[in-house]
């Protein structure tokens, strides 16, 4: 259960909230973070040891976040503090589901993992849209005319939550918590150059600064000190 409220439903949620009131460009240097979160998760759940090294490692990579929150409070990035806060609390949320598919995958297979992650935000996304947005049969038939809604919608759904889940469950059961965790830094990549590119964001200076802190930390707590011992 743990999992399953984790990712999708706290994750999705927290996520979507969070883009709101930032923009993917700074969703994806604070989702870079991951692999210092899954470590410190890993240490308490999982048993899994980070030497001293790495501990300064992941301070480094904390830097770059609290780089982004001050230079919100003084304007110059232009996000909002509600919107950080809401992203950092879904890096908690992926890093929880990280380290809890570790767990469950040792003793359930990947496909059975998925198949309940996906029904389990299925039934809890269609309680809360008919709940508390009033979804009814006239507006799903609205919806599901609409092609641009219809064309986003299955992209998010087949890759970046069925495919992506049993993917990572995959790789959970076979890689410790810490070494999936640190795959996930590249996303910083994708998300910036996807924001620039795609949707025309604004990369500022700040922005370059707390990437270079963020990945550093990570790629230093990987490969420069010793690995994780599962």
């Amino acid at each position: 259960m743990v999992l399953l409220l984790a990712q999708p439903v706290l994750f999705f949620s927290l996520q979507a909230f969070g883009l709101l009131s930032i923009s993917s460009s700074e969703a994806g240097i604070i989702e870079a973070i991951t692999p210092v979160c899954v470590g410190i998760l890993g240490i308490v759940i999982l048993g899994e040891r980070v030497n001293a090294k790495q501990f300064l490692c992941f301070f480094l990579s904390m830097s770059g976040i609290l780089c982004l929150f001050l230079m919100e409070g003084t304007g110059i990035v232009g996000a909002s503090t509600p919107g950080l806060v809401l992203t950092v609390l879904s890096v908690f949320a992926t890093s929880l589901y990280i380290v809890m598919g570790r767990r469950v995958s040792r003793t359930i297979d990947p496909v059975s993992i998925t198949f309940l992650m996906m029904l389990f935000g299925c039934l809890v996304f269609l309680a809360l849209a008919v709940g508390c947005e009033g979804l009814d049969f006239d507006g799903t038939l609205v919806l599901l005319g609409n092609r641009d809604f219809l064309m986003e919608t299955m992209y998010l759904a087949l890759f970046t939550s069925v495919a992506s889940s049993f993917l990572a469950m995959y790789s959970l059961k076979e890689l410790e918590a810490a070494r999936v965790g640190i795959i996930q830094a590249l996303s910083v990549v994708v998300a910036v150059a996807a924001g620039v590119l795609v949707l025309q964001e604004t990369f500022l200076i700040w922005h370059a600064i707390a990437s270079v802190l963020i990945v550093a930390g990570v790629v230093l707590a990987n490969y420069v000190a010793d690995p994780v011992a599962a």
